[in-house]
């Protein structure tokens, strides 16, 4: 069975205009009965994002983070997040900054790999800026990491920015059982370093930064 289809460009069926793209998609649309011939293009088979975890959505923010949030001292907080079904190089980080405060100040995103119930290694980091800019508030990370499919990791965020506010929402129980917590809190730091162990102990606060990787 021969199929027709009507060219995108001048409107006339099985014309002799250069086949395009929409064409094609057009055409692998009939019915399902498509020219084997007929290849969408790498643009249009690219149904997904770039955005590879995060803690939640830019959606579910709904709470305005502090650097000493609940009274911490040079504190990093850390929110679980799923992959998904295939391994994927990550390369940056980003934060939402709805108040950047007085902008100066030391700032710094990870990503850590639960150990165990009560403790995560540092896997990757940003380097240490010192200094930030409201929105979505973008940074490479120092050496690129590949996160393994189906598996939980943390996202952490170090923010010593005064007056400085992030966006994250509330979740979590305030307490650690058999499993990694849902969000932690750690006070004096310095960093977040790789290679370094970080307590998962205090679950305090029930607040999640949003963070997401790319």
């Amino acid at each position: 069975m021969k199929i027709h289809y009507r060219c995108p460009q001048c409107g006339q069926f099985d014309c002799a205009c250069p086949t395009t793209s929409t064409g094609l998609a057009d055409l692998a649309g009939l019915a399902g009965l498509a020219d084997p011939s007929a290849r969408l293009s790498a643009s249009c088979a690219s149904l997904g994002g770039s955005v590879f975890a995060e803690t939640g959505t830019i959606g579910t923010i709904g709470a305005l983070i502090a650097p000493d949030e609940g009274a911490g001292t040079n504190q990093a907080l850390g929110a679980l997040a799923l992959t998904g079904n295939a391994d994927r190089t990550v390369r940056k980080m980003a934060a939402y900054i709805l108040q950047q405060g007085d902008r100066i100040g030391v700032f710094q995103m990870g990503i850590l790999s639960p150990v165990r119930a009560s403790d995560a290694c540092v896997i990757a980091a940003t380097n240490l800026v010192y200094a930030v800019t409201a929105g979505l508030f973008k940074l490479p990370l120092a050496v690129p990491v590949t996160l393994r499919a189906d598996t939980t990791y943390y996202l952490a965020v170090y923010n010593q920015v005064a007056n400085s506010r992030l966006g994250g929402f509330t979740a979590g129980t305030a307490a650690t059982t058999d499993a990694p917590p849902i969000n932690f809190r750690t006070q004096n730091l310095t960093g977040l370093n790789v290679g370094a162990t970080i307590s998962l102990a205090d679950t305090s606060l029930t607040l999640s930064p949003w963070l997401e990787t790319f």
